[in-house]
């Protein structure tokens, strides 16, 4: 199967809104929302498509983050949405889709990449653990649906040499 990557620009974040609004269900508020909140096109980010035939059939977006205090100095990534298309799952698209976030933030000089997962995404962790990333039990609150939600951190240090 041929997979072409692709950054993410306004009509391509239009075609995927288009192509997984009518599906994608597991979101609380709509998904269009949901995109535009979490697919990042500002400076600081790196936003990447899969496309199989011109069809958007995975994604990931990573923006640079500030630690807390008292190191919010430092900055690393965070990437804050990662999907893939049911139908082409378990193929290696969102290992490659991580890994060019890995590269963006290693040019951007970024010393760690982290995201966060919930725990119902049983196929994701065991991903993000494979793909060498550190795991850590985590509850977090999440305000727009008003509940916690039990799931992991994730991080993986950039290595020095990918620098």
């Amino acid at each position: 199967m041929n997979i072409v990557y692709q950054n993410i620009d306004e009509q391509m974040r239009k075609k995927i809104i288009a192509e997984y609004g009518n599906r994608e269900r597991r979101y609380s508020q709509d998904f269009e929302t949901t995109i535009k909140q979490h697919v990042h096109l500002e400076q600081g980010s790196c936003s990447i498509v899969a496309l199989h035939e011109g069809k958007p059939v995975g994604f990931v977006s990573a923006y640079t983050k500030a630690l807390a205090a008292p190191l919010t100095h430092v900055q690393d990534a965070y990437i804050d949405i990662l999907e893939v298309d049911e139908q082409y799952r378990r193929q290696g698209i969102a290992a490659a889709l991580v890994a060019q976030a890995e590269a963006w933030a290693a040019q951007q000089g970024l010393a760690q990449i982290r995201s966060w997962s919930s725990d119902n995404k049983t196929m994701a962790i065991h991903m993000w653990h494979a793909l060498g990333y550190g795991l850590c039990p985590a509850k977090i609150w999440v305000e727009w649906c008003k509940k916690a939600v039990d799931g992991f951190y994730v991080v993986k240090k950039i290595s020095s040499s990918a620098k």
